[in-house]
Order: C-alpha cells, then structure tokens, then sequence
C-alpha cells in the first residue's frame, strides 16, 4: 500500500507524472484496546449524548461551518 502518493496534472488536465513512496510492508503495533464495534458504539454514544447534557435532543445538532479557507459560512 502506499504511503505517499504525488500526482502531477497538466494544464490540459491529464496527469503527466506519477510518483509513488511505498511504506513499511511490516509494522509492530500493539494489540487495539478495543475492537470496531465497540469503538463505534463508544463515539456513537458519545455524540448522541452531548446535546441531551445541554438539554436539546440528540438531533440538535448546532456548531459553525467553515469554507476551504477557515472563514464561517453564513446561513440564509
């Protein structure tokens, strides 16, 4: 699997040059504390819990989107 990939386009949108860094084919990892299933249950429960601490529903959802240059979109 790559590591890195670099990918040169042309002006004319075709890709002119590929350059690919493979990574380790071996990593010593420690065993995972917890599998996916649980994992995602943790995160799950987690954000659903949220805006029932500040007594909203779990679907309240609020917060600020931001544009490719961290500037705060406007609503309508």
């Amino acid at each position: 699997m790559p590591r890195m990939l670099d990918v040169q386009v042309s002006r004319v949108g075709t890709v002119s040059q590929v350059d690919v860094a493979l990574g380790p084919e071996q990593l010593d990892l420690e065993e995972p504390r917890l599998d996916a299933a649980k994992a995602e249950s943790l995160v799950r429960d987690g954000l659903t819990g949220q805006p029932a601490e500040r007594g909203g529903t779990p679907n309240d959802v609020s917060g600020q989107v931001y544009d490719g240059a961290d500037q705060p979109l406007k609503g309508d």
